[in-house]
């Protein structure tokens, strides 16, 4: 996270000066460090369920994973942007719920709840992946009549 983080700073910093070079040069870099970002996260996704799934050493939990995750790139790309869309709609439902029944009090109780409320869903989420990825790696092609 730290490059593109330093990207968008870039980006700041040269739309505050009105510095067009420096913005898409920085734009190019920020678009770079996202994918890469975008691909690693997509990989290593299911990890924690892996190497709770499988009594393996933390080399072959990780090789485990790529293997898992590389073959349904696409389908766990789609299901962690479909997953975290819904945490985003269940966070502002908690936060409005909260804001009205509280009041201004709410700022401070909001981050716990919602982290109370999000965090096991997040590896609920990672099992089902896993357990998903792993079902579809061993269906063989007569399988799917």
């Amino acid at each position: 996270m730290i490059p593109i983080q330093e990207s968008l700073v870039t980006i700041l910093d040269a739309m505050m000066i009105m510095d067009f070079d420096a913005m898409t040069q920085a734009s190019g870099t920020l678009l770079v460090f996202a994918i890469v970002y975008i691909l690693v996260v997509t990989l290593f996704y299911p990890n924690a369920a892996v190497v709770m799934g499988e009594d393996q050493s933390a080399g072959g939990s990780i090789s485990r994973t790529i293997g898992l995750t590389r073959s349904g790139f696409l389908h766990t790309l789609a299901g962690i942007i479909l997953f975290h869309l819904i945490l985003i709609i269940i966070t502002i439902v908690i936060e409005l719920g909260l804001a009205f029944i509280i009041g201004e009090t709410a700022l401070i109780i909001v981050p716990f709840v919602s982290t109370l409320i999000i965090t096991p869903l997040t590896y609920i989420y990672q099992a089902v992946l896993y357990k998903d990825l792993a079902a579809r790696s061993t269906q063989k092609a007569q399988e799917y009549w």
